[in-house]
């Protein structure tokens, strides 16, 4: 019977230990064995059964690299079972008269492992992950309390963590990918010859493949670092995204990571620094192809409004289009009116300026032309690593604010020169109130105009080209940059719904009196009670704005309060409302408390 028994638990059944629908099991009435003893070979022959269901998985035929790693380590993981069988028919065949009793010692460990074992199997085969996803069931089934389970999963994570590991320097130093569905970097299907722009954004994260201990963080730069080999292989004048001693160094750490599920630090250091080293060389390459600061002047030029002349002609030029609804060759109209304002400044024929186009964006509900307008610009690679789509529609809020307060200076200042024509002193008294509204007007105008351009847009830009020059990280680069728009955003006040609302409500006003004085053929017509009313609301607006650059939050504004209220004209007129106000209170507790003393 023992032979019998020892080929049962390992998979084989008999006469004795028979085959029960996949399980092994003592044959049934047998004379000589009572209900307590089949009962007791029965929970032994288990094991049997388990180890048959495991030894059939462990050579199943797979072309899945992981599912075959996962297999070939479960053949190790049971075979110290089988041994121990082996082992106790050596003890058999030297001392026939054995217990059962000793059989049952020998193989309790593995009453544990292998049930822990077929659960493993039914989670991998039920959850159906392929490629190393896989590592993630396993990472988690390692983390048992009990001992002989946890070191045979953690044997068979460590096999499949060599196999990821393998898969990994081969992307990162080589940008070689595994057949696809194994790895979580993954290359997007593509019909033809590709620029290396199109290639860069063809491979993505696979996050379905992703093991659970790899973090989103160092997926993300696993695919860094392999685009940017890619990119450096692609490039026939650019050096070697890593030298022959940088490769041995970072495989070498790696590889030394054995168990990134139980700590994953040694790994994400290791990435994190091997991606400081491929942005370098990135940032060679960006020196070498394109001249970073020359082209972030380019965008400060035309997104920003920096080129005065062009878009003071272009405001003129456009002026009947910008002020109507788009339509269909809105398009075609604004950049004849561009090419046209090019041409008076003579750079129509410059390299910067053939990659703009301008249009105007239909996802913007705009009441005219100019509060859709948009700038669209053809980056040379590689400057697309750093300048991405989101960085473009940032741009573009910015051109369009800018551009539309100097449509408003522009207004202010064609309704200068249309009252400068108006000599004799009778119609100089009649423009005296208009006059006056419109000088304060372009006052303000003019100062935040100022502002913009020497305290905001200079400034940050000076501080970008400082940043430009110290960096060797394309990563750092990407972040000042993003910094440099983020600043912009704020001190334009495009991140402040509230101050910029004041302020395009200011501007609004502008535009009021400007077509109040085009509606009439001299402006001396202009009604009296409808300049009385935009002038209080001008007041009131410019009051409450500058109240609110009063502010401890608004700090960042200061140097707008600076320049509009220099000469401390605003802040009198505060003062003196304040102080009016306040004597209107006294005036009226004196009052209520006289009244209050007669009654009494």
């Amino acid at each position: 019977m023992y032979n019998e028994l020892l080929l049962a638990l390992l998979g084989h059944p008999g006469d004795i230990f028979v085959d029960h629908g996949g399980s092994i099991k003592v044959a049934r009435g047998l004379p000589y064995m009572d209900a307590s003893e089949e009962a007791r070979l029965n929970r032994l022959c288990e094991l049997g059964s388990m180890f048959q269901r495991l030894d059939a998985y462990a050579n199943l035929h797979t072309t899945d690299l992981y599912l075959r790693c996962v297999r070939l380590s479960l053949l190790d993981a049971i075979q110290p079972y089988c041994d121990a069988v082996l082992e106790f028919e050596e003890k058999v065949a030297a001392h026939p008269h054995v217990p059962v009793a000793q059989l049952f010692l020998v193989l309790d460990p593995y009453t544990l492992l292998l049930p822990a074992l077929c659960e493993l199997v039914d989670e991998i085969d039920g959850s159906q992950a392929r490629g190393a996803a896989v590592l993630s069931i396993l990472a988690s089934r390692a983390r048992s309390g009990t001992i002989v389970i946890r070191t045979s999963i953690a044997g068979m994570l460590a096999a499949g963590q060599r196999l990821f590991t393998s898969h990994a320097l081969a992307w990162m130093l080589h940008a070689h990918l595994p057949p696809a569905g194994l790895f979580p970097i993954a290359r997007a299907q593509s019909d033809g010859e590709l620029s290396l722009e199109q290639t860069w954004h063809l491979y993505h994260v696979a996050d379905a493949l992703r093991p659970s201990y790899i973090s989103p963080r160092v997926a993300d730069d696993m695919l860094f670092i392999g685009r940017a080999v890619l990119v450096c292989q692609a490039t026939p004048s650019a050096r070697r995204a890593l030298a022959p001693a940088a490769e041995e160094h970072f495989a070498a750490r790696i590889a030394a990571v054995t168990d990134p599920s139980h700590d994953p630090r040694p790994l994400e250091a290791a990435i994190s620094d091997l991606r400081g080293t491929v942005s370098q060389s990135l940032m060679g390459l960006l020196h070498g192809q394109a001249d970073i600061g020359l082209a972030f002047r380019t965008l400060k030029d035309f997104y920003l409004v920096s080129l005065g002349e062009l878009f003071l002609g272009f405001l003129d030029a456009a002026a009947p289009i910008l002020v109507a609804k788009p339509g269909m060759t809105t398009a075609q109209d604004l950049q004849a009116a561009l090419t046209r304002a090019a041409s008076s400044v003579h750079i129509e024929h410059s390299e910067a300026f053939q990659r703009f186009r301008i249009s105007y964006d239909e996802s913007i509900t705009g009441t005219n032309t100019l509060s859709c307008v948009c700038l669209t610009y053809a980056v040379a690679w590689p400057l697309q690593l750093v300048l991405s789509d989101d960085a473009f529609a940032r741009y573009n809020r910015l051109f369009r604010f800018l551009l539309y307060t100097k449509s408003v200076q522009m207004a202010l200042n064609d309704m200068w020169l249309s009252m400068t024509h108006r000599k004799d002193t009778a119609t100089m008294a009649s423009l005296s109130a208009l006059a006056s509204l419109r000088a304060r007007m372009s006052f303000f105008v003019n100062h935040f105009q100022d502002y913009l351009q020497a305290d905001v847009l200079e400034a940050e830009f000076d501080a970008l080209q400082a940043r430009i020059r110290s960096v060797t990280d394309i990563r750092v680069l990407a972040a000042a940059h993003d910094e440099y728009l983020t600043a912009l955003e704020t001190k334009t006040m495009l991140g402040q719904p509230k101050v910029r609302q004041l302020v395009a409500a200011i501007f609004a006003g502008c535009e009021r009196l400007c077509a109040a004085a085009r509606r009439h053929a001299q402006p001396e017509q202009v009604p009296g009670h409808e300049i009385a009313a935009i002038q209080t609301t001008f007041d009131a607006q410019t009051r409450f704005l500058l109240l609110g650059l009063r502010e401890v939050r608004h700090r960042h504004l200061s140097p707008l309060l600076l320049r509009i209220d220099f000469s401390g004209y605003f802040s009198r007129q505060l003062a003196a409302e304040e102080y009016v106000a306040a004597q209107e209170v006294i005036t009226t507790t004196t009052t209520t408390t006289t009244l209050d003393d007669q009654a009494d």
